[in-house]
């Protein structure tokens, strides 16, 4: 089951944090591609997925910290999920299992 996020502002830092710390390169450009197959009118588009992809593989200017800001960014104005508890969000669009991110260091 999940839930809507309704963190305080330090939880919501952490996951900030926690994105970067638990994506690799690879996940960040997956993640961004999925969020862009994500977006298209009739459903998921993977044509979409593999050209954005390969752009941010391929772009020398594309770093891993910018793209984790960015999943931060769509993460928690579009997506906004967690699993029941709280402990993990929603990664990418999809919720799958392999970008779920465990929130780390929750002081509240």
């Amino acid at each position: 089951m999940a839930w809507d996020w309704s963190f305080g502002p330090d939880t919501v830092e952490a996951i900030r944090e926690s994105i970067k710390r638990q994506l690799t390169s690879k996940d960040s450009c997956e993640v961004l591609a999925e969020y862009a197959a994500h977006s298209a009118v009739d459903g998921p588009d993977w044509s979409i997925y593999d050209r954005v992809y390969d752009e941010y593989r391929n772009d020398p200017h594309s770093s891993h910290e910018n793209r984790c800001e960015i999943i931060f960014q769509l993460a928690s104005e579009v997506t906004r999920t967690a699993e029941n508890g709280g402990f993990r969000v929603w990664g990418c669009p999809f919720g799958c299992e392999a970008h779920l991110i465990t929130i780390e260091d929750i002081d509240e």
